[in-house]
């Protein structure tokens, strides 16, 4: 068997979409599963919606997803060049061998035409396609266009007699096509640029590409791409196409519905290791129970055969039970260089380091995204003076709250320091002495002290606080 290669090919139009990141991933496992090559390819061909730092940002989240290409515009490789704007002549060249064998042919129809055709032809309730109008333009009418300025596009001619075309598809099986339903597809637009049509089919082949790992809107384009093939005389790849993304209502994934780009999940402080692991179970199943996968674990265990046919549903839940879990496994050093970025978003970037770093390993069980680290310092900088919510002043007014709180100060004032582990053994004492325990004990106190119902270990709190602010904590609520 030669040796695989595939290719992760997005065009640079915006931010990497998370089904595009998906799209990579699974190509990526194939090929380290299989000893192939990764490749990377941007087709840049859509002049209209190219976006400039687009293919930046696509470069950028897959280093931040650990998706290495083994060939591509930013490492090279022996089919150099990987920009599909840096190939235009090579596009231009198969055009003309397709004109020149009858299976393309120069279209001079103006967009205000098509535009036209396409109203009728819903006005007439028939599905809206080019009807071939210029399929058999002899030189003399060529001519006449091209003298009033017109630039054509170059469209492949579906053949006249109906055909039935078949895509043996690794994921899908054989799905059948007429070629009755396909139309003539633009392969060269009028600036000389060609549309993904053409230029995915000539790229593939001249990147040796063994297999097609693309998403599923690209299944009824297909068959065009078989024609092309045939006619071009080009070894056939596999495909498989994979399922869509789908929302909780089991609609296509959307902005509507909630963030859809691959940066939007890093910015709000989901880890690689998370969305990695989450995105390659999203139309893929390792067979078993297990869910936490690193990335190197996924390569030997990655399958075609496991992906399916349904759209994956997107569990925004199910992402952050992951994250919450990667987060957890963070050693100190590691959690304080992914955390600090968003710390230093906080009014409490200028505090202590050293506290800093502190406060975040005491808070880093109740972290779901790095994102949330602003909202579990406030517990920390909090001034005595600050307002108490109602439902804590509540709980703080309690009879047995105070009974608690006389034990406990009693001990505090005793006391030459308090750490966390002599502040355990003070509350069993308080709880021998008052006969109040579990959440009556240690609710009031929590709030006491914090000034919230929940958070992190009450102990470790303790131990960061010390003895006189803990005092100071616990007489303002008796009075």
């Amino acid at each position: 068997m030669s040796t695989v290669r595939v290719r992760f090919a997005p065009s640079p139009t915006g931010q990497l979409h998370v089904g595009g990141l998906r799209t990579a991933l699974f190509n990526y496992l194939f090929a380290r599963k299989l000893g192939g090559k990764f490749i990377l390819r941007i087709e840049d061909t859509d002049q209209e919606r190219y976006v400039e730092s687009a293919e930046a940002g696509i470069v950028q989240m897959l280093g931040w997803a650990g998706i290495s290409p083994d060939e591509g515009p930013h490492v090279g490789g022996p089919c150099d060049p990987y920009r599909q704007s840096e190939r235009l002549p090579l596009y231009r060249k198969v055009a003309e061998t397709l004109i020149a064998q009858g299976n393309a042919y120069k279209c001079y129809v103006s967009g205000d035409e098509l535009e036209d055709m396409r109203a009728q032809q819903v006005a007439r309730g028939i599905p809206p396609k080019y009807d071939g109008r210029h399929r058999h333009l002899g030189a003399a009418e060529q001519a006449r266009f091209e003298a009033e300025g017109r630039k054509p596009v170059v469209r492949m001619r579906i053949p006249d007699r109906d055909e039935r075309i078949v895509v043996d598809d690794l994921v899908r099986g054989k799905v059948a096509f007429n070629s009755s339903q396909l139309d003539d597809q633009v392969l060269l637009k009028s600036d000389g640029f060609p549309t993904y049509h053409l230029a995915v089919v000539v790229d593939d082949n001249a990147m040796g590409i063994t297999h097609v790992l693309r998403a599923e809107e690209w299944l009824p384009s297909t068959p065009k791409h078989l024609l092309l093939y045939k006619w071009l005389g080009y070894p056939l790849p596999q495909f498989a196409h994979l399922p869509l993304l789908l929302n909780p209502d089991r609609t296509k994934m959307s902005k509507r519905m909630g963030d859809t780009a691959a940066e939007d999940y890093r910015d709000k402080g989901y880890l690689p290791e998370a969305l990695v692991n989450f995105l390659a179970l999203l139309g893929w199943n390792p067979g078993d129970d297990r869910e936490l996968f690193t990335l190197e674990e996924l390569v030997p265990v990655f399958d075609l055969e496991r992906v399916v046919k349904a759209g994956a549903v997107f569990d925004r839940q199910k992402l952050d039970w992951m994250n919450q879990h990667y987060l957890g496994r963070l050693d100190e050093a590691a959690l304080w260089t992914a955390l600090k970025p968003y710390v230093d978003q906080t009014p409490y970037a200028g505090a202590d380091p050293a506290l800093l770093r502190r406060v975040c390993r005491t808070v880093q069980p109740s972290l779901v995204v790095l994102s949330d680290i602003g909202k579990h310092l406030a517990l920390f900088f909090r001034a005595d003076s600050d307002p108490v919510a109602a439902e804590v002043g509540a709980a703080l007014a309690e009879a047995s709250s105070k009974t608690v709180f006389n034990a406990l100060r009693a001990r505090l004032k005793s006391a030459d320091r308090v750490d966390a582990l002599s502040f355990k053994e003070m509350m069993k004492a308080v709880q021998k002495e008052t006969g109040i325990k579990g959440k009556a004990l240690y609710g009031p106190v929590r709030m006491a002290i914090t000034r919230e119902a929940e958070g992190p270990d009450l102990a470790e709190v303790v131990d960061i606080f010390g003895r006189d602010k803990v005092l100071r904590r616990i007489e303002l609520a008796l009075n």
